[in-house]
């Protein structure tokens, strides 16, 4: 991806493209599996930062300041205080800087979601519930199986991101696009497990997975909501429809 593109998604996050460039930008999003995983970081990381701004206090350094210049100079006048904040130009230049550090990752509640270590969903209490979250974001859960589901949504595409972690094999069925190859759809994000494209039939993409797996599906319009569905066993276990 060029280095032009890359900021043009970094200026989406900013809200600051113009009219072309936003026309660049959505066929970033339509074509380019790297922009779509630079996207999703960034919008990850943008949340981030603007949570944890609230909760960051100003930080006031003028007191060590005037201690040290007193320490080398003699006492004098003391000087207003002029606190060091993060302003809105640093957190860009600090959103800049962590685009390049983050490609390849998830970040958010989805990584949070997958987590480390060696726990298997047959070690944990599932109880079998589908429920829906905040906004956008779904799960459901039984023995064996835990899938987790945002979408999102914009005036020229879909998009929504995938995570399952299950110890059988299960297998998620996602609208196909004509004229659209299979890897202009569907971006990995991650796997420790198997991740596979099984079949291809009647406008729609089944995916292998087993283990821990994140992806994105993505969807070129908004005529018809993206749906996806998961079998495991001959059987519909999930089915994920976006308002």
């Amino acid at each position: 991806m060029e280095k032009q593109d890359e900021i043009i998604i970094q200026n989406k996050i900013d809200g600051t493209l113009s009219a072309r460039e936003e026309e660049r930008f959505n066929e970033l999003i339509k074509t380019s599996p790297e922009a779509r995983r630079l996207y999703h970081n960034l919008a990850n990381l943008q949340h981030s930062l603007e949570d944890d701004s609230m909760k960051i206090p100003t930080i006031d350094l003028s007191q060590e300041i005037m201690q040290a210049v007193e320490a080398r100079q003699g006492t004098q006048s003391p000087a207003p205080k002029k606190p060091v904040i993060f302003t809105l130009t640093y957190r860009s230049q600090l959103l800049a800087y962590a685009a390049m550090l983050v490609i390849g990752l998830v970040i958010g509640s989805i990584a949070m979601y997958i987590g480390a270590g060696s726990k298997t969903p047959a070690n944990r209490d599932i109880s079998g519930t589908m429920a829906k979250n905040t906004g956008t974001d779904y799960y459901y859960s039984e023995t064996g199986t835990e899938i987790k589901v945002q979408g999102f949504k914009s005036d020229e595409f879909q998009i929504v991101t995938i995570a399952v972690n299950t110890v059988d094999s299960i297998y998620c069925v996602i609208p196909g696009d004509e004229k659209r190859l299979p890897e202009e759809i569907v971006t990995p994000m991650f796997s420790d497990g198997k991740f596979q494209l099984s079949k291809e039939h009647n406008g729609e993409l089944t995916y292998l997975c087993r283990g821990k797996v994140i992806f994105l599906a993505t969807k070129n319009d908004n005529f018809k909501p993206l749906n996806v569905r998961f079998i495991k066993q001959d059987k519909m276990v999930y089915e994920f429809e976006p308002e």
